[in-house]
């Protein structure tokens, strides 16, 4: 059986999740800390990510979220 933590995936969700806190004023460089990615490499959509290397995006996100301004709040 496959396990899927190991699964390589594309980069779109990730991406996604990156550009949300870019745009909401988190520094890349937060948002990327200890993933191992390059802007250029979520970009590139043949880029196959490691599900460690998405978590540790999420994770800048997650933990980032007392900085992120919602529609002009900051929550």
């Amino acid at each position: 059986m496959m396990n899927l933590n190991n699964f390589a995936r594309g980069p779109a969700s990730t991406r996604l999740l990156f550009d949300f806190g870019c745009e909401r004023g988190l520094p890349s460089v937060k948002l990327l800390a200890g993933s191992g990615l390059s802007q250029a490499q979520l970009a590139d959509p043949d880029v196959q990510l490691t599900a460690s290397q998405r978590l540790h995006v999420a994770k800048n996100l997650l933990q980032g979220v007392d900085e992120i301004k919602l529609d002009g709040q900051v929550y």
